[in-house]
């Protein structure tokens, strides 16, 4: 359950987790992926911590942070809108 992984990685840490997502289409591995790996991303632009909000419905997902200096690397930011190249990807943005 994703809910209950993300649950678990964000106790004890930081930032404040609440999930409002009323349902994830099961059938939808993609998606939850997805939805953990942006998760990461946010809580890696988030280092002095905050809240981490997820809400929505069925394939539409909002997840929302804040927090003291919340902000993306550039070069994940870049990757994020699909302006990196294959050369320009480092380890910690290729994910995004």
């Amino acid at each position: 359950d994703v809910r209950a992984l993300l649950d678990g990685w964000f106790r004890g840490s930081r930032i404040t987790f609440t999930w409002g997502v009323d349902a994830v289409a099961v059938g939808e591995p993609t998606l939850l992926k997805l939805l953990m790996i942006a998760c990461l991303l946010a809580e890696e632009g988030m280092p002095q911590g905050g809240a981490l909000h997820l809400s929505g419905t069925g394939q539409a997902v909002r997840i929302e942070g804040t927090g003291p200096q919340a902000s993306l690397r550039a070069d994940v930011r870049l990757a994020l809108e699909g302006r990196a190249g294959l050369a320009d990807l480092t380890p910690r943005s290729v994910l995004a």
